[in-house]
């Protein structure tokens, strides 16, 4: 219901001579189905008849005044009517104006902020001085509802080998498939600390409608030697998989740098019931010997499966998995 109002409520900010139009159409509808034309076309007559007569000096075809005075009421209350709608719309179109004006101040200065932060991470940590961290485990969760909306949860279990670590970079980029987000908060992106050692703040570094990108500051920073640190990461994009629903499969990847081996990596993939369809899966990344089965969600029941990778070799490496949509 909810999204049912929403929907009006944008279709009447968007579309008002057409709202108009339409609940006038509704209106000559109603009224059909009340009665037929007929009828109404003889209540009609009874009031013209009633409001005319005969001038017995002209012999022509007069109006009362009564009937005068409410034809000419509503003419006068169209007029307005009018007025006050074409003044509504002029009033919209300057609100949308300075609206589009300030979302366009606010970008480019969030655009500014973000350059900025980039710019001076590189300069304290170029590329090639960038200290390497080790990665102990990956949890990916993907909860696809039935519109292919998604809601996703990873959490990284990361530590300091050699040297000190300030920050990390991640970023999100689904297929041209998906809705457009503008900001973060769009899509509902959290990330916290979950070992309870220290906390997590980030700064986003890219904002484009499908491509986010951020860097997470740990506070305090990893040692070598100290304990590994959870970051746990979530959001909910509108349609993040709908190239599943379009092509009937949509590759889930994730890329991983550590310079140690990573103890686990685990991918769980879920599809919510009502789509007509079953959820099934290919390997189509590297083969670093993983095992792939299927799972219900322990909680919302939702078919779905799991893949397992034990310990995963360090280097940079592409992890993938396909998900299939496919006929019971």
């Amino acid at each position: 219901m909810k999204a049912i109002l929403q929907w009006f409520a944008r279709f009447a900010d968007e579309h008002p001579f057409a709202l108009a139009w339409s609940i006038v159409l509704l209106a000559i509808a109603f009224v059909s189905r009340l009665n037929d034309i007929a009828s109404w076309k003889e209540k009609f007559d009874w009031i013209l008849r009633a409001g005319t007569f005969v001038d017995p000096i002209t012999h022509q075809v007069a109006s009362s005044p009564w009937l005068f005075g409410a034809v000419f009421a509503l003419a006068v209350t169209w007029i307005i009517w009018l007025v006050l709608f074409g003044q509504a719309v002029v009033l919209r179109n300057r609100a949308l104006q300075v609206k589009n004006e300030r979302q366009t101040t606010a970008y480019k200065t969030l655009q500014g902020m973000m350059n900025a932060a980039s710019k001076i991470r590189d300069r304290q940590h170029p590329a090639q001085m960038r200290p390497q961290k080790g990665i102990k485990s990956v949890r990916a969760v993907y909860l696809i509802e039935k519109d292919f909306t998604t809601q996703v949860t990873r959490e990284y279990e990361i530590r300091a080998v050699n040297e000190t670590i300030h920050y990390w970079n991640l970023s999100n980029s689904p297929t041209d498939y998906a809705d457009e987000a503008e900001y973060l908060d769009d899509i509902d992106f959290k990330a916290r600390e979950t070992s309870g050692f220290g906390e997590i703040v980030y700064l986003p570094t890219k904002n484009e409608p499908r491509d986010k990108r951020v860097t997470f500051y740990f506070l305090p920073q990893l040692e070598p030697g100290s304990a590994a640190r959870k970051v746990l990461l979530s959001f909910k994009w509108p349609r993040y998989m709908k190239k599943l629903g379009e092509t009937g499969e949509e590759e889930l990847s994730l890329s991983l740098s550590s310079v140690t081996e990573i103890e686990s990596i685990r991918i769980e993939v879920y599809l919510e019931k009502g789509t007509g369809k079953n959820l099934e899966w290919e390997v189509t990344g590297p083969d670093y010997g993983g095992k792939v089965q299927r799972q219900k969600h322990p909680n919302l029941g939702w078919d779905g499966f799991v893949c397992l990778i034990d310990h995963a070799p360090a280097g940079t490496n592409q992890y993938a998995i396909t998900a299939k949509l496919v006929d019971p």
